[in-house]
């Protein structure tokens, strides 16, 4: 019987080939593999060094057992990217993991501050999930329209995963990456994340530089966004602060509208099969932000 290959064993040169390719070497990677490696028990979280330091155990499967398909490498460049930028991280991603692994890349949006009715109905349709942006003054914002929060720029700061090999892949903090599960999709904490979220907890909520971090320091908006998507979402309440001005009715009562019946779809199996499947990830990701 063929034994299953584990990601880290193809990621040892993704930081190289990623920093002598792109223009700007900065990239952050997200998602599975890193939620995987985090909330494994024999993960150590160096703050001092900012490093995450996992063992080949808790590595996930290149191929996923449930499903038979490959592992995502989602990676977040923190700038607004061209779209020549996106497909050469995009192309460097999957070469240097020897096409094991299926790259996606999301860059920053240009914050916009435009009151145009037809922008506004257009990011009232097209936004299921946040946004991530930055404005003229460098400021950094997620957005869900009409949700808005500004975040501190040292949220983006970088750490290093250090993989078995002693070879470091940059990600972000690790309360950036339990946070992203709670504030990326308008109908709050996925289903089918529940699980993952709750031992990303467990780990990272159990240091507790990081978890006042969270509860009143740097990363406290990230916290306030996932409560005002959940609130306005299940409650159809919000904080007038949360949303951008000219926000009207019709467009809350859309955005409850849209998150109940994205939960009801996430709850069901066959939206979710067909979503994982590659013609549905590749139909989604302009609603998903990839770049």
């Amino acid at each position: 019987m063929r034994q299953p290959e584990f990601c880290f064993e193809v990621m040892n040169r993704l930081d190289l080939d990623l920093t002598n390719q792109l223009e700007n070497p900065k990239y952050m990677l997200v998602g599975g593999i890193m939620s995987h490696a985090l909330s494994h028990e024999a993960t150590v979280i160096d703050l001092e060094q900012k490093r995450i330091i996992a063992p080949m155990d808790a590595s996930p499967t290149i191929v996923r057992k449930e499903d038979g398909s490959h592992r995502d490498a989602d990676v977040v460049l923190p700038y607004v990217a061209t779209k020549e930028q996106a497909t050469i991280a995009r192309r460097t991603i999957e070469k240097s993991t020897k096409y094991k692994l299926t790259a996606s890349v999301f860059g920053f949006e240009t914050k916009k501050a435009s009151t145009d009715r037809h922008d506004r109905t257009q990011a009232n349709i097209r936004q299921w999930t946040s946004r991530r942006s930055v404005d003229d003054q460098g400021r950094y914002y997620y957005d869900l329209y009409p949700l808005s929060m500004e975040v501190p720029a040292e949220t983006y700061d970088t750490w290093n995963l250090q993989l078995p090999s002693g070879q470091l892949v940059k990600t972000i903090s690790p309360l950036g990456i339990l946070m992203a599960y709670k504030i990326r999709s308008i109908s709050g904490i996925r289903h089918k994340d529940k699980e993952k979220i709750a031992a990303l907890e467990d780990k990272v909520l159990s240091i507790p530089e990081l978890k006042q971090q969270l509860q009143e320091g740097i990363f406290a908006p990230w916290q306030q966004f996932a409560n005002d998507i959940a609130t306005l979402g299940q409650s159809h309440y919000y904080r007038q602060e949360s949303v951008i001005p000219g926000t009207s009715n019709s467009d809350l009562m859309l955005f409850f509208i849209k998150a109940h019946a994205l939960k009801f779809a996430e709850s069901h199996k066959l939206p979710v099969k067909l979503a994982h499947t590659h013609i549905g990830a590749l139909a989604l990701r302009p609603l998903n932000g990839d770049a």
